[in-house]
């Protein structure tokens, strides 16, 4: 769209499907729950808005119909695919031969174009299963032709892959399978799509991911104000920091220990040792499937699939050493093992300028962490006119159009060209960064420095006072939309003000977890107090984990000193309808069962955590409640629940607190 307006330029737009890339519905490579891993506020471009109506997190048919809109102006060779680009040498420099062929017709053709932008995608190319599975007797299926769990319905699944769309598949089977066996090979931290705005604050707001991950802080505007200042960066790689010190490296570790709390680390709980580098997967169902025991991680990597079982090799030392072997039964295999680009439509000789490796036999991950090598990912001195946009792992909205307007601009000669000496010497760094071990999960961590690099080369830098004011990251920031940056922000105060999300939090920490607590009862007539102490779990009842049994076992305690055991059962549900945590009271001998409604609780930030008041009459008597929860990160160690009981026989506080227990 940005060469499309310019009246001495025609770009030729050839799509091979439909407008949409791996969200269209044709190509259709999604299951069908998808959902974007970050919030709409960065999975969007400056010159489109979402619809008001959008979840925070929009779905894959949400995010169909955003680029279809967003393409809706321009004009394309639909069905059209390209096969292969040459690059040419003529009279007036280098051009290039697009072939092309038309998918419904089967007619072939090509032409000739100065300039030529590839914007296929990175994650455009499944590679194969790597492994002979014609004697597994059950179905072999890759991550990208699932789409929901029914057919899994009481079968025994092995989940292959340790990444996103690994944990979210194991996660959305486990809901329906008898098994789920997750083999994984790395460590990694599992966090869901909300994350605490303060990890250290019992009382935190619950922010979308994007929120708490991409906020700038005073170093990074201070280098921001000093390039305005005086048009550099002290660092000669720019904003960007592709190179993290082991100090940064632990730092980053402490971090995401601390988002995560108490018992909440499933990787390295299935004995994953944690990699220098961090590891996150972003997954709201994966540590709940694996703390109720529907998912069962093993770490190791396939051997091979044979008959009704496959097989693992497991490594007993850290050092790979030791290796053992162990076999797991299996009806079903799915394999999450990742993406890679597509370059089959680059000649040999685009693909040797680019330094895409041919053999990856001693590097088996080149290809999808990065398969060449660029100035900024867009371009190569020794490939005039031809660039590239969106072509690395990890690549973003913002990203992208930053790329897509830096590339416009060079092509409209609207921007000067970078001399060969800074591209070369880019791409150096490129070159170093993908030799270097230990490799990070992606070759751009630092969304946020990749981003400020691109805006400095478009002169589109925001001051630091406006970045001051304005700290979470959006595409929005460059365009000079105040309104719009407001938007995730006033989205975040409504989190603080009104507790949003807290009680689906309070529920999801609940989860599987134990806790030692201890009561007083003062009884207010008898002038008497009685003490109970104990065990409490919740645990899930149901196979989609909607229900928690609170399963209260322990000793009562009289005044006299006289024991007796005790127990107690109530049933929690977190109502999503209306963000609220319900209480139900468990049927007599049948516990799982629900009789009637106890109270419901909507919350309010105190300085201890997060607070609810309820009433429920009981008979005669008044049960005025009070339940305080206190946040570490995304965990509760401890909560605190008094009731106050009135009635014509009752007149008591009951005063509990909760510890919990470490596993």
């Amino acid at each position: 769209s940005l060469l499309a307006g310019s009246s001495s330029i025609k770009p030729t737009i050839f799509e091979a499907s439909s407008v949409g890339g791996l969200w269209s519905s044709t190509h259709d490579r999604m299951w069908d729950s998808m959902k974007t891993n970050l919030s709409k506020y960065t999975c969007s471009v400056s010159i489109q808005d979402w619809p008001s109506e959008t979840p925070d997190f929009p779905s894959k048919r949400d995010v169909e119909a955003y680029i279809q809109n967003l393409a809706q102006p321009l004009e394309f060779l639909e069905n059209t695919k390209v096969t292969r680009v040459d690059m040419l040498d003529t009279p007036s420099g280098k051009s290039y031969r697009v072939s092309f062929v038309n998918n419904t017709t089967g007619e072939t053709s090509e032409d000739i174009f100065d300039k030529v932008v590839v914007t296929t995608g990175f994650f455009s190319d499944v590679p194969s299963i790597p492994f002979d599975f014609e004697g597994f007797h059950g179905r072999v299926i890759g991550s990208h032709s699932y789409r929901n769990p029914s057919s899994y319905k009481d079968k025994k699944v092995v989940v292959v892959g340790g990444s996103f769309s690994g944990c979210e598949v194991a996660a959305e089977i486990a809901k329906e399978a008898a098994e789920v066996h997750h083999i994984v090979s790395a460590h990694a931290y599992v966090v869901p799509t909300y994350l605490p705005e303060n990890a250290a604050d019992p009382a935190t707001a619950f922010v979308p991911i994007d929120a708490a991950f991409y906020r700038l802080d005073d170093n990074r505007i201070e280098k921001v104000s000093s390039y305005l200042g005086n048009g550099a960066v002290e660092s000669s790689s720019g904003f960007e920091n592709i190179y993290k010190t082991e100090e940064e490296d632990l730092r980053t570790h402490d971090y995401l220990a601390g988002l995560l709390g108490t018992n909440n680390d499933v990787f390295h709980a299935a004995g994953l040792v944690k990699t220098r580098k961090a590891r996150v997967v972003i997954s709201d169902q994966y540590r709940r499937m694996v703390k109720s025991g529907k998912i069962r991680i093993h770490k190791g990597k396939l051997r091979k699939l044979s008959n009704d079982y496959i097989e693992l090799i497991v490594p007993e030392a850290v050092d790979g050493s030791n290796r053992k072997q162990f076999a797991i039964a299996a009806d079903e295999c799915v394999f999450a093992t990742g993406f890679q680009p597509d370059l089959s439509l680059l000649s040999e000789d685009i693909k040797t300028r680019l330094q895409i490796p041919t053999d990856v036999s001693a590097d088996s991950e080149a290809l999808s962490f990065m398969p060449f090598v660029l100035h900024k990912d867009i371009m190569h001195p020794d490939l005039p006119g031809l660039y590239f946009a969106g072509m690395y792992k990890g690549s973003y909205f913002g990203v992208i159009e930053l790329q897509s307007n830096l590339v416009a601009a060079y092509i409209k000669g609207e921007i000067p060209l970078p001399t060969e000496d800074v591209m070369r010497s880019n791409i150096e760094r490129m070159v170093e960064l993908r030799n270097r071990r230990p490799r990070s999960q992606f070759p751009h961590p630092d969304y946020m420095g990749m981003m400020l690099d691109y805006a400095a080369d478009l002169k589109r830098l925001p001051t630091a006072e406006f970045l001051r004011r304005h700290r979470i990251i959006t595409p929005h920031h460059f365009s000079g939309n105040e309104a719009a940056v407001q938007a995730m922000e006033q989205a975040i105060s409504l989190s603080r003000s009104e507790g949003k999300h807290v009680a689906n939090h309070v529920f999801q920490a609940l989860e599987g977890e134990s806790w030692a607590f201890r009561r007083v009862i003062t009884d207010r007539k008898s002038k008497s107090a009685m003490n109970v102490y104990g065990k409490v779990s919740f645990t899930p009842i149901d196979a989609a984990g909607e229900y928690l049994l609170y399963k209260e076992e322990g000793k009562l305690v009289m005044a006299n000193g006289a024991e007796f055991d005790s127990s107690h059962y109530y049933v929690y549900h977190y109502n999503s309808e209306q963000d609220t945590l319900d209480i139900f009271f468990s049927k007599v001998g049948e516990p799982e069962v629900i009789d009637r409604p106890f109270i419901s609780m909507g919350f309010f930030a105190t300085p201890e955590g997060w607070e609810s008041k309820a009433y429920h009459l009981c008979g005669c008597d008044n049960y005025n409640s009070k339940y305080v929860f206190s946040f570490r990160g995304l965990s509760i160690p401890r909560f605190r629940v008094v009731f106050n009981v009135e009635g014509p026989a009752k007149d008591y506080t009951a005063e509990t607190d909760f510890e919990i227990i470490e596993k």
